[in-house]
């Protein structure tokens, strides 16, 4: 019905790609031997059909989205067509970042919380690819931005299909909110006994995602999901000699870098705008 936005589609389907290969090309353990080929149509196929399957889902449900939700799209939208320098882009990009600092804030305030009454300290898992090397920081990066993509994705348009499924649109998002905070829950594992103390910090992120994705839009919720794997998945520590220290300060190098590309941009390339416009008003008068 022509209703698809086709060319978002593609290049959402190509950005994919690029990522998938950049995460293979620094992750594989590449040999000059014909096993190579084989390596490379693994790779090749599950990169397709995960760029293909994620293209089809945008394609299919976004019409939904920018039908009834437009405002939550229109930021991601101008990304994705090259509009680098919009302001609205720097802005969304700038809350994004402040999500997902603020959700691994709670998230390492929940592994230490149980110490508070006295009970044993959760368990804080740090995949082992971060500590390899500089080659494994460009694949973790690359992941990470592929899964945050789809998990956003996903999350996104099940709220846009909840609040079309039940009348009233509060129902709606009130259950997307309820599987939000369980499947956070589950994912973090925590003891019976410490459950009452750690439901509460699932369920204050899960009102700053929210409130992100309502307030900013869509590119904002990705971008917090980006921020918020590099805070939890990368090793950070205070210690500088420390051997992980420079694989946890290259992760928080990129954060630092989004965060200013996003301050920048929301102010029109100008840190200080209300300096810069003194000139110009001084020559007026």
């Amino acid at each position: 019905m022509g209703r698809g936005d086709r060319r978002g589609a593609t290049r959402l389907m190509f950005v994919v790609l690029a990522l998938s290969a950049v995460g293979w090309a620094f992750g594989e353990h590449h040999v000059a031997t014909l096993w190579e080929f084989g390596l490379f149509n693994t790779f090749a196929g599950l990169a397709l059909l995960g760029a293909g399957l994620l293209a089809a889902l945008y394609l299919a449900l976004e019409p939904f989205a920018r039908r009834r939700w437009p405002q939550q799209l229109v930021s991601w939208t101008r990304l994705l067509h090259g509009d680098w320098r919009d302001p609205l882009v720097g802005r969304d990009v700038l809350a994004g970042c402040a999500t997902g600092v603020a959700g691994a804030c709670l998230v390492h305030l929940a592994v230490v919380a149980p110490t508070w009454v006295r009970r044993p300290q959760e368990v804080f898992f740090i995949p082992g690819h971060p500590l390899i090397g500089l080659s494994a920081l460009f694949t973790g990066i690359s992941q990470v931005s592929v899964v945050g993509m789809a998990v956003a994705l996903m999350m996104f348009f099940l709220l846009v299909f909840l609040r079309n499924l039940f009348p009233r649109e509060t129902v709606g998002t009130a259950v997307w909110f309820v599987l939000f905070a369980a499947v956070l829950m589950a994912a973090s594992e925590p003891r019976l006994a410490t459950l009452w103390l750690i439901t509460p910090l699932a369920i204050l992120y899960t009102v700053i995602v929210f409130l992100a994705l309502t307030r900013a839009g869509w590119l904002a919720f990705f971008v917090g999901r980006f921020v918020y794997d590099i805070l939890t998945g990368y090793p950070l520590t205070f210690h500088s000699s420390a051997w992980y220290a420079p694989i946890g300060y290259a992760g928080l190098l990129v954060i630092a870098a989004m965060a200013l590309y996003g301050l920048w941009t929301s102010l029109g390339g100008r840190i200080m705008p209300e300096l810069a416009d003194e000139p110009r008003a001084a020559r007026a008068s």
